[in-house]
């Protein structure tokens, strides 16, 4: 996709936009019904599969053990942590918790939909081409609305992201797990602030028995960031997915 890079930028204008080059691609393959073992093949990979969601399931099992293990730092008084960082550790870690269940189940209900959603697009899509009344029209015209509403989740074209993962979920899990590698969870020295020193260095201070637990932090929130992040792929792919079959419709459509 040349405009749309993340789940916001989808809407109607957008998704005109994206078609072109994909009804330029797609025309010569109009003159003949499709079958849905064409449709199988070309959509499948955009659906996620018992795998994808099992591994998701794991890595969101980690945030509740991660949220504890922070509160067990917090507990210690230990001068060797910056406090008010672990705090929000603990808010991101809350933060992202509900979206990645809703996500999950989202997730879980689109990989069940696939078959069913295969068979309907291809009796839309040939049905486009025997259209003859009004009515007939109207029908079809709401079968494809349907499609559309499961995808995104709402009625309007455009990916309703609330209460998921979205660009600012995402944003923060990654933040967080970039600025544990810089020593986010110590406390550390306004003159090493000042001067700059790598946390490389500034661990050499630190004792191992400080070190592990922010360690161990660092491996669950390295799992947790996978997890957020395939949640965030496969909305991204509903969303192109999304403009694909609009695209072939309006392609039709123009015929």
């Amino acid at each position: 996709m040349l405009y749309i890079h993340t789940l916001k930028d989808l809407t109607p204008k957008t998704a005109d936009i994206e078609s072109i080059p994909i009804i330029r691609e797609v025309r010569s393959r109009l003159n003949k019904p499709f079958s849905e073992s064409e449709f199988h093949d070309l959509f499948s990979k955009f659906f996620p599969d018992d795998r994808d969601i099992n591994e998701m399931k794991k890595d969101s099992e980690r945030i509740e053990p991660a949220i504890e293990k922070i509160k067990d730092m917090i507990s210690l008084n230990n001068p060797a942590y910056e406090a008010i960082n672990l705090y929000r550790t603990v808010s991101m870690m809350e933060e992202i918790k509900q979206p990645t269940i809703c996500n999950i189940q989202y997730l879980e209900d689109i990989k069940s939909w696939k078959d069913e959603f295969i068979t309907e697009i291809t009796l839309i899509i040939n049905g486009i081409r025997s259209i003859k009344s009004q009515e007939e029209y109207i029908k079809l015209n709401e079968r494809i609305n349907q499609i559309f509403r499961k995808m995104l989740r709402n009625d309007e074209f455009v990916f309703d992201s609330n209460e998921m993962i979205n660009e600012g979920k995402l944003a923060r899990v990654k933040d967080l797990h970039d600025s544990l590698g810089n020593g986010f969870l110590f406390h550390i020295t306004v003159k090493e602030h000042l001067d700059k020193i790598d946390f490389s260095i500034i661990k050499a201070r630190i004792s191992k028995d400080d070190l592990e637990p922010a360690e161990e932090v660092a491996k669950d929130i390295f799992r947790i960031k996978n997890g957020v992040q395939a949640s965030y792929d496969f909305n991204m792919n509903m969303v192109n997915l999304s403009v694909i079959i609009y695209s072939y419709i309006k392609a039709l459509l123009q015929k």
